[in-house]
């Protein structure tokens, strides 16, 4: 068991598996006296009743952490008191969805007045870590729309709002021990350098001046392939996404959809073809590791989100297009999403009822906001009528 001690100060909102078990403990390691802010009332009693909470890699050996919490705030009820930490913390994250953010928005422009209030010249950087493209760009630009000219001047000048990439497998939990959060041993947390304010630089984390890339990568090969899985594994009534990899038919899919993604990233970006063959196998040994359950229904939860045009599927196909790549593995992974009906997610209830409602190819063109006679939807409308 290691606990370490930290100096600096951080507020991550949103205090569920994700940012309890990776960005929390990130900071933790990297020297950050961390707080956490929620809108479950109950888990920030138990934070803020323990003042710590466990982390426990899931490995043949596995690592177990104790994470140190200065304080926890529930949203709703210490708005005050969660104001002004944040108004005097290094750093503020987030792990929520990025549909939460502008929800969120007005407690950091409050934040931020307070910050130039004060006169506080002092760098803080806000990183949204979410799995979305530009999430701390979105989140400023909604913080900026309650903000007087005057602080949005002095926000330019002393705050940061760098992009991120975020990878870790954080699966359902079961666990006896209410806090203890369990993890894969692989992380990856990339932070853009070029919108960062101040000397942003800790361990634990990668600096790039080249986040767009990274990004994408990881969009295009990881979350793409995730959900992918997700959703075929779903119509072969198959509960979990390692299960579903013992399927060779899913397997081989999955890995040609990997190898349309990389051939358009290396066109993109100039990465290495071999290089990114070895990260889409690595990625495959993840999810396929029996140790961790995690089902279908939670990777494949949201459809019309990862349906969206900047979003993991349409985003790339858009690209494959303009630069002329095989696309049909990423076509059927996005016929196979607009199969998904689980009755339980609703968003697939929603997305199922405009097919029905609508019909396909309208869902599409509304959906994409393009004609109905562009190649990405009749390239759909020609899967459902030869699946």
């Amino acid at each position: 068991m290691q606990i370490l001690n930290s100096m600096k100060k951080a507020c991550h909102f949103g205090a569920g598996n994700i940012g309890r078990g990776f960005i929390g403990l990130i900071l933790h390691h990297a020297g950050y006296d961390v707080s956490f802010a929620d809108v479950n009332s109950s888990l920030i009693r138990q934070l803020n009743e323990s003042k710590q909470y466990p982390v426990e890699t899931i490995a043949v050996s596995p690592q177990r952490y104790v994470v140190n919490v200065e304080r926890s705030f529930d949203i709703n009820e210490d708005t005050d008191a969660l104001i002004e930490t944040m108004a005097n913390v290094d750093i503020l994250t987030t792990a929520v969805g990025p549909h939460i953010l502008p929800k969120i928005a007005p407690l950091f422009a409050k934040a931020l007045e307070m910050k130039f209030t004060n006169s506080s010249y002092s760098y803080l950087n806000i990183i949204a870590c979410e799995n979305v493209i530009g999430g701390s760009e979105l989140l400023k630009r909604e913080v900026f729309n309650y903000l007087s000219e005057p602080v949005k001047d002095f926000v330019n000048e002393w705050v940061g709002f760098p992009n991120s990439a975020v990878d870790r497998i954080v699966p359902i939990q079961d666990n006896q021990e209410p806090l203890l959060v369990r993890v894969e041993e692989y992380v990856e947390w990339v932070i853009d350098s070029v919108n960062a304010k101040g000397a942003l630089n800790f361990k634990g984390a990668i600096f790039t001046d080249k986040l767009e890339a990274f990004i994408e990568r990881k969009l295009y090969l990881v979350n793409a392939a995730h959900a992918a899985i997700a959703y075929m594994g779903y119509q072969k009534r198959y509960e979990t996404i390692s299960e579903s990899l013992n399927d060779q038919e899913i397997m081989d899919h999955v890995y040609a959809q990997m190898l349309e993604a990389a051939t358009l990233l290396s066109l993109k970006h100039g990465f290495d073809m071999q290089e990114l063959r070895e990260y889409a196998n690595k990625t495959l040994k993840r999810f396929a590791n029996p140790e961790i359950t995690d089902s279908v229904y939670r990777v494949g939860r949201s459809p019309i989100r990862k349906l969206s045009l900047n979003d993991r599927f349409i985003k790339p196909l858009l690209e494959m297009f303009e630069y002329q790549c095989e696309s049909k593995h990423f076509e059927l992974s996005v016929y196979n999403a607009l199969q998904y009906d689980y009755v339980e997610d609703e968003e697939a209830v929603s997305l199922n009822e405009k097919i029905k409602e609508n019909g396909l190819e309208r869902t599409l063109t509304d959906m994409w906001k393009v004609s109905s006679d562009h190649p990405l939807v009749q390239s759909i409308i020609k899967l459902k009528y030869t699946n």
